[in-house]
């Protein structure tokens, strides 16, 4: 392999009395290569917007509380009919379900207005996580118009307003990445024009997949990392989290999403299942993927901890690269030809290495499976 390709692979050991060790492997096809994250930026802000609601429990506020929000100014984007959400009214748990189950941008969006570019590369940074830039959302303002956040309201089952988030507005330096390798493509299309020469991702979200896994890591195993390093969740938020990571479009709760040949089962399982060319594997059934996806421009990534529920293996695996042949960034992207064949047959050799691998000491997935039990 070469190119724009990174590869991160972390095996998964235990003694005895079932602590965890982890073993790390890292592919790097070529040196200083640029990855863009796409829609990987949306797993920390999910659970950023998780520890904030916690901090607000004593306020009366949670994942499923009802909230209406002013989607006026620059940044707007498409807000959904209040009407056709399962229980028929916005919660914040909504959007984390679709964007778990199928990426939503817009679910992504309200997000970020929850909490504001402060608030999410602080507290990244808090963690220990110092190259990372989340910086906008998936809408085509500019971005000085991202500092701007929009009021929340949240209310109780009576309907009375228990928290109101007015607007802010972020005064200070937007942090950019500044790596010189952040140009990418021999042309791209600007308001249908072709610009000839590479795009500048200069000003865009980023992180590097290695801090995603790592992510994954603390969310999966936390007892391995010091209290302040932690993901700040409680269980049921946890175990939401889990639910969501694992499920296909078409076990949820969205009949939208349950036409398989809109949104099979690899629709968002790349790994092991990306060049699947049936609709629903019944592979599914012992095989699952808590995974988070990303991609655009010619770039796709995924990472995730994968168990074997029926041979009880478990460990984590993350890709990225850059598929687009022509190197033209014309909407018009290598993903089915190289990037989904590669994905799948990846996650299926180290399945495969990971079965016959031998060990003395195997996993206890019993709360992974009360979890994600139907």
């Amino acid at each position: 392999l070469g190119g724009k390709i990174k590869i991160d692979y972390i095996e998964i050991g235990r003694d005895s009395l079932n602590p965890v060790s982890l073993t790390k492997h890292r592919f790097v096809g070529e040196e200083n290569c640029y990855i863009y994250p796409a829609s990987l930026v949306k797993w920390p802000v999910l659970l950023l917007s998780l520890e904030k609601l916690k901090r607000l429990e004593h306020r009366g506020v949670n994942r499923l509380s009802r909230f209406s929000i002013e989607n006026t100014g620059k940044c707007n984007y498409l807000l959904e009919d209040e009407l056709s959400i399962p229980e028929g009214r916005y919660s914040l748990a909504n959007n984390m379900r679709r964007i778990l189950l199928v990426s939503d941008n817009n679910s992504y969006n309200v997000l970020y207005d929850f909490l504001g570019y402060s608030e999410i590369n602080n507290g990244l940074k808090s963690k220990g996580y110092d190259n990372i830039f989340i910086i906008r959302k998936f809408t085509s303002c500019k971005l000085e118009d991202n500092r701007t956040t929009k009021p929340f309201w949240f209310y109780d089952a009576n309907g009375d307003v228990v928290f109101h988030q007015p607007s802010s507005v972020y005064t200070g330096k937007i942090r950019l990445y500044e790596g010189d390798n952040a140009r990418v493509g021999r042309g791209y299309y600007d308001n249908k024009r072709l610009i000839n020469g590479p795009k500048s991702f200069g000003e865009t979200n980023y992180l590097d997949q290695e801090d995603v896994l790592d992510m994954h890591v603390r969310f999966f195993f936390p007892e391995l990392f010091d209290e302040p390093k932690r993901w700040q969740i409680n269980d049921a938020d946890r175990s939401f989290l889990i639910k969501y990571l694992a499920m296909l479009p078409r076990e949820s709760l969205y009949p939208e999403y349950h036409e398989s040949t809109e949104y099979p089962d690899n629709y968002k399982k790349l790994l092991i299942f990306g060049d699947d060319s049936l609709h629903i594997n019944p592979l599914h059934e012992t095989v699952k993927v808590f995974n988070v996806i990303g991609y655009s421009y010619g770039f796709m990534a995924d990472v995730a901890y994968i168990v074997d529920l029926e041979k009880k293996v478990d460990f984590f695996l993350a890709i990225s690269m850059y598929a687009n042949e022509n190197d033209l960034l014309d909407g018009h992207y290598s993903y089915n030809d190289i990037a989904l064949p590669l994905f799948g047959e990846l996650g299926r050799i180290v399945l495969d290495y990971e079965r016959n691998k031998k060990r003395r000491f195997y996993p206890d997935f019993g709360k992974i499976t009360d979890i994600i039990s139907p």
